[in-house]
């Protein structure tokens, strides 16, 4: 989403509402999937916001990396958010079987704290979601500063002087 918006040329606030939009849409249908296949209990709204938030989390961040730094630091989103985000999350067995490190580190990336709120709307009532919540916003909102952050033009390089013809 993040490669595609940032070749699109965009103006900051028509990239933002896309990635927002986005993640609106993917939140009802992905939670529309998990509650048809039976695979997460927990209210539809509840827990299509939750997914929401998440997919902002992660789109948000990466666009507006995109859109300060350029094409190569989608890499290091991927690396971030899902080489590192994905196992240090604990979302396949539980945060507290991780070492040290990783059961407060992974809580602090999108795919930590989203399982968490994951499971504190589908199974606790939203009991202890704040704090996943916080984390989801605090990366969303980075991510949409980022979006909104004015870049600086480059000043076009002066022709070079013709060379006098002889």
């Amino acid at each position: 989403l993040a490669a595609v918006l940032g070749r699109m040329q965009l103006s900051r606030r028509k990239m933002l509402g896309l990635v927002a939009a986005f993640a609106v849409l993917s939140g009802l249908a992905l939670s529309a999937i998990l509650q048809a296949m039976d695979a997460l209990p927990g209210p539809y709204l509840a827990v299509s916001g939750v997914a929401a938030l998440v997919v902002a989390a992660v789109g948000m961040t990466a666009a507006g990396l995109f859109r300060v730094l350029g094409a190569a630091v989608l890499g290091i989103a991927a690396l971030l958010f899902v080489v590192l985000g994905n196992p240090g999350s604990g979302n396949a067995t539980a945060p507290e079987l991780l070492p040290g490190f990783w059961r407060v580190a992974g809580q602090l990336l999108p795919p930590g704290a989203g399982g968490q709120a994951l499971r504190d709307v589908a199974y606790f009532d939203g009991h202890a979601l704040l704090v996943p919540a916080l984390v989801l916003a605090a990366w969303a909102l980075s991510g949409a500063a980022l979006i909104l952050l004015r870049r600086r033009e480059r000043p076009a390089p002066e022709p070079a002087p013709a060379e006098p013809r002889i």
